[in-house]
């Protein structure tokens, strides 16, 4: 890897493009090169650099999952494929418009699944881990 490096020398001042491989060193200024050879051990090389790590991101809110009807009443269904990650209710409970029904993964990313209408729950069709298809059934509504 080159790197630009400024330096002073006795005074005066020197601008100088430098690379190494841990032994020997390549100085390049003014378009002449210098070969240098490290004495007294090789030098050492810097650590390599720890890739950056991105925050943690939270939950994307999406738009209340589309209804469809369900053999019999209504379902929540997801908005795109991905793995269910969390229900939020179960059978029986009675849940609001807007409720938050369930967290999915999709496209890498957390994304939480809302109830488009009221209603009670009269089925969880996925657990957590379950691979969900575009339009699949969350949760059936009686």
């Amino acid at each position: 890897m080159k790197k630009e490096i400024n330096f002073e020398f006795d005074g005066n001042k020197y601008k100088v493009d430098v690379e190494s491989d841990g032994e020997n060193l390549v100085i390049t200024k003014d378009g002449k090169t210098y070969n240098v050879k490290l004495i007294g051990g090789a030098a050492k090389k810097p650590a390599p650099r720890k890739a950056p790590v991105a925050a943690p991101v939270a939950a994307a809110p999406v738009a209340p999952a589309p209804v469809a009807a369900a053999a019999g009443g209504k379902a929540v269904v997801a908005p795109m494929p991905g793995t269910i990650k969390d229900v939020k209710v179960k059978a029986g409970d009675t849940i609001k418009n807007g409720q938050l029904v369930a967290i999915m993964e999709a496209m890498k990313m957390d994304m939480e699944v809302f109830a488009s209408c009221d209603g009670t729950v009269a089925e969880v069709s996925l657990a957590a881990g379950a691979s969900v298809q575009k339009g699949q059934a969350i949760v059936k509504l009686a």
